[in-house]
């Protein structure tokens, strides 16, 4: 009917009677005016004996007495009733000592009340409630008892940087300041790249819309590079990025060299035609002077003048520049087996001795084949009637060739034409090679296939030694063997031919950091140095909350038990 609570059944009675219904006093009858005054005060409330030790109030001495005798330090103390009027106090037992308990008069200004600080159920202090002021302490959980760790203990004003929901902190609050942070995003708890995390000012070289780099600004200096194009974030050629100053070299529109000017000194080229950026032959390009070999109309070279000297050259014509036969190019005299009229050369003479040659014909200037140009004798390799060579007869030696066919005079493969012996290396019947015989020693070559005439990639072609890495059944690489020192690689697995992560590919050593059961990484190994992290549980692979990750040290404030934050130990000290 009401939140008033009441540990004794017939006080809740009375007060349902007094209150709630309207009766003003239970309908009791007492033998002695002592027994009525000791009932009327349970509804009146008044309690004239309180404990020295605990505080706790009672209206009756005998039930006092009790309870001071429950304490171990109370035996020197007696308790003697008094009449609420009276100024009786309760007397210390002990004559030496000076302490006395004072009984309330109903009628003081010090009359007790209740200890809001401690429970009346169990008799044990409430965290929420602050022993000297009575009031609650907003920082810690009236239902739980545990610190509100959004609430600060000394101020008991909210923390902005911890969530009332969570109680987690919010990374884009302060927690020193309590203000905003501008480089973290309050929407994701994520940084901002945009924003400069110490002076909190924007960042001009990072796009504030994508968080990407902006290549035409200097990140140093967040001033604009004049070498970077500030739409396309691509280099401009025309600009030195040194100085940031225009090169002549190179044409502003088009980004391209301008051919005509020196890219070294930013002066004109005179060899370059500045119109058409195409050299121009008639100017030597090393001292920019005319060469006089070279047509200056015309780009083409005149053969009538020598390139090296730039003198005239007899032997060629210089109307035609052509050259003229019967003039010989490097004596300038006229040579006797060219017709001068023709320009001709006259095969029979020599163009050396300028004598006959008996081997050419004088008439047609035709060579007589059957002559030897040498010997001017007959050469019996050669058909007088016909003028054709006879293929079958050496034309060393003058006797039969085994190897040519003497009634086809075509070659026939099986006949080693150095030697004159059969070549196992091709077949006598069909005149073609046989692959798997090796055409220099005449032996087998293991490498080729003698059935199928195809390589077998299993056997090396230059030593014919199996090559280990690979399979000879299948003729397909092993992947676990190296094919350069065919020993196996330890971090390739046998059986599936794929990578053990937990070995190391260069070293073939084992990667601690790496399980080499389920091939994922071991949180409590630090991958660079291989040493254990001790902040990390090594079973669950999760952080212990009581070490510190930085320095691997014990934090006091963090029961390493439990995890959960130890509220007498100052986190920041």
């Amino acid at each position: 009917m009401c939140e008033q609570e009441f540990r004794d059944g017939h006080k809740s009675k009375c007060h349902k009677e007094e209150v709630h219904f309207g009766i003003l006093i239970a309908a009791h009858c007492f033998p002695g005016k002592l027994l009525l005054r000791k009932h009327m005060k349970i509804h009146t409330g008044e309690a004239d004996f309180m404990c020295l030790f605990c505080g706790k109030c009672d209206y009756d001495k005998n039930s006092s007495e009790v309870h001071v005798n429950k304490h171990d330090n109370a035996a020197p103390y007696k308790l003697i009733n008094r009449d609420p009027t009276s100024t009786t106090r309760l007397i210390n037992r002990d004559p030496t000592s000076i302490t006395r308990l004072i009984n309330r008069d109903p009628t003081s200004t010090t009359r007790h009340k209740p200890r809001p600080h401690i429970d009346y159920k169990t008799d044990k202090p409430r965290p929420d409630i602050d022993y000297k002021t009575d009031k609650p302490r907003p920082h810690i959980d009236y239902k739980t008892d545990k610190p509100r760790p959004r609430i600060d203990y000394k101020t008991d004003k909210p923390r902005p940087h911890i969530d009332y929901k969570t109680d987690k902190p919010r990374p884009h609050i302060d927690y020193k300041t309590d203000k905003p942070r501008p480089h973290i995003d309050y929407k994701t708890d994520k940084p901002r790249p945009h924003i400069d995390y110490k002076t909190d000012k924007p960042r001009p070289h990072i796009d504030y819309k994508t968080d990407k780099l902006r290549s035409h600004i200097n990140y140093k200096t967040d001033k604009p590079r004049p070498h970077i194009d500030y739409k396309t974030d691509k280099l401009r050629s025309h600009i030195n990025y040194k100085t940031d100053k225009p090169r002549p070299h190179i044409d502003y529109k088009t980004d391209k060299p301008i051919p005509h000017i020196d890219y070294k000194t930013d002066k004109p080229r005179p060899h370059i035609n500045y119109k058409t950026d195409i050299p121009r032959p008639h100017i030597d390009y090393k001292t920019d002077k005319p060469n006089p070999h070279i047509d200056y109309k015309t780009d083409k070279p005149r053969p009538h003048i020598d390139y090296k000297t730039d003198k005239p050259r007899p032997h060629i014509d210089y109307k035609t520049d052509k050259p003229r036969s019967h003039i010989d190019y490097k004596t300038d005299k006229p040579r006797s087996h060219i017709d001068y009229k023709t320009d001709n050369p006259r095969p029979h003479i020599d163009y050396k001795t300028d004598k006959p040659r008996p081997h050419i014909d004088y008439k047609t200037d035709n060579p007589r084949p059957h002559i030897d140009y040498k010997t001017d004798k007959p050469r019996p390799r050669i058909n007088y009637k016909t003028d054709k060579p006879r293929p079958h007869i050496d034309y060393k030696t003058d006797k039969p060739r085994p190897h040519i066919d003497y009634k086809t005079d075509k070659p026939r493969p099986h006949i080693n034409y150095k030697t004159d012996k059969p070549r196992p290396h091709n077949d006598y019947k069909t005149d073609k090679p046989r692959p798997h015989i090796n055409y220099k020693t005449d032996k087998p070559r293991p490498h080729i296939n003698h059935k199928t005439d195809k390589p077998r990639p299993h056997i090396d072609y230059k030593t014919d030694k199996p090559r280990p890495h690979i399979n000879h059944k299948t003729d397909k690489p092993r992947p676990l063997i190296d094919y350069k020192t065919d020993k196996p690689r330890p971090h390739i697995d046998y059986k599936t031919d794929k990578l053990r992560s937990h070995i190391d590919y260069k070293t073939d050593e084992p990667r601690p950091h790496i399980n080499y059961k389920t091939y994922k990484l071991r949180s409590h190994i630090d991958y660079k140095t291989d040493k254990p992290r001790s902040h990390i549980n090594y079973k669950t692979d999760k952080p212990r909350p009581h070490i510190d990750y930085k320095t691997n040290k014990p934090r006091p404030h963090i029961d390493y038990k439990t995890y959960k934050l130890r509220s007498h130990i100052d986190y920041e000290i």
